[in-house]
């Protein structure tokens, strides 16, 4: 009996397409090699809490690659890429043993091209410590509208355009939402939660990347923005980065201890890794500031149940089960 070729198959299809090789390629090891470049060290130290979040986001999403960002002016370009596969095909052959071989837990590539990609600088940059939850200072606000103004925007949304997106995102109308919150932020690009509400229309479009970076944007403009640590730290949760992720539930619930979707949710996360006692103790903190709240009652009564009775197993823990008992969404 004669094989039958399937008349679509086309060996070419899996073939991957090469792109002209780098002008200039220049790999620093700092344990090892010489000196970097200054200029790229005076936008890798300030930023280096931004860079260690965006490390571990990518190391959960996407495992093995090369962080790049543009230099822009000061700056540098935003959200950044990550180089992986065939922008990986033309970089020498000892940087890319160490990309395949390094310990993702004490190290990250970063790496800086120049804007018709022709050169590329590339790190092999050290964590000093685990990455932590994102720090910056906040933007000064111009004008009548204020930081107090936006914290309370944050609170409890006042803005006619915002209302509207949101009750767009509430029905799944997810494209008229996205249009009308690109107006409130053209009206206002200091209104830092239109950019955490933004992020998770991206999240629902299942770019990650650009969901991240609007979440980073609120924090820039307003670091006390408790929804927008609420989102980064589902996100992180969701590419397997549990320990950034509490770190990111507790700072929300720092700032706001009435939040009680985010301390149902910080309980959740302790149930799912097994720590059942940090569990029962966020729920009794978070009962303490929101007395009388079902959710949180609920949520502790399974956790003492399983803890009396001993039925308790981690390994057996589903986080889809939580979410099934005290469904929590993202923070709009």
């Amino acid at each position: 009996m004669s094989q039958q070729l399937n008349p679509h198959w086309n060996p070419e299809k899996s073939e991957l397409s090469i792109p002209n090789p780098w002008d200039s390629v220049v790999y620093v090891n700092l344990i090892n090699d010489h000196t970097p470049f200054e200029e790229d060290i005076r936008t890798i130290i300030p930023n280096l809490s931004e860079f260690t979040n965006w490390a571990a986001f990518f190391h959960g999403y996407r495992n093995r690659g090369i962080i790049n960002f543009h230099p822009l002016g000061e700056g540098f370009t935003f959200p950044p890429k990550y180089l992986q596969g065939r922008e990986l095909a033309n970089l020498p052959c000892r940087l890319l043993e160490d990309i395949e071989s390094y310990n993702q837990e004490t190290h990250f590539f970063i790496s800086f091209s120049n804007v018709d990609e022709r050169e590329l600088r590339v790190y092999k940059w050290p964590f000093q410590e685990a990455p932590q939850v994102l720090k910056k200072s906040g933007l000064i606000f111009p004008g009548p509208y204020t930081q107090a103004d936006d914290q309370i925007e944050v609170y409890e949304s006042s803005d006619p355009l915002f209302c509207e997106s949101r009750a767009a995102f509430e029905i799944g109308d997810y494209n008229k939402s996205l249009a009308i919150l690109n107006q409130v932020i053209k009206k206002n690009p200091y209104y830092s939660r239109a950019f955490s509400a933004r992020g998770q229309i991206y999240l629902a479009f299942q770019d990650y990347r650009f969901a991240l970076a609007n979440y980073f944007d609120a924090l820039e403009i307003n670091p006390l923005n408790w929804r927008a640590l609420y989102n980064c730290g589902r996100l992180f949760w969701q590419v397997q980065q549990d320990s950034l992720a509490i770190d990111y539930m507790h700072e929300a619930i720092e700032i706001n201890k009435e939040f009680v979707e985010c301390i149902q949710r910080l309980a959740a996360m302790y149930h799912v890794i097994g720590q059942i006692d940090d569990s029962i103790r966020v729920l009794n903190e978070g009962l303490e500031a929101n007395r009388g709240s079902d959710l949180l009652e609920g949520a502790l009564s399974v956790c003492l149940e399983e803890k009396k009775s001993e039925t308790y197993d981690q390994d057996d823990l589903m986080e889809a089960e939580w979410q099934t008992r005290y469904h929590t969404r993202p923070a709009q």
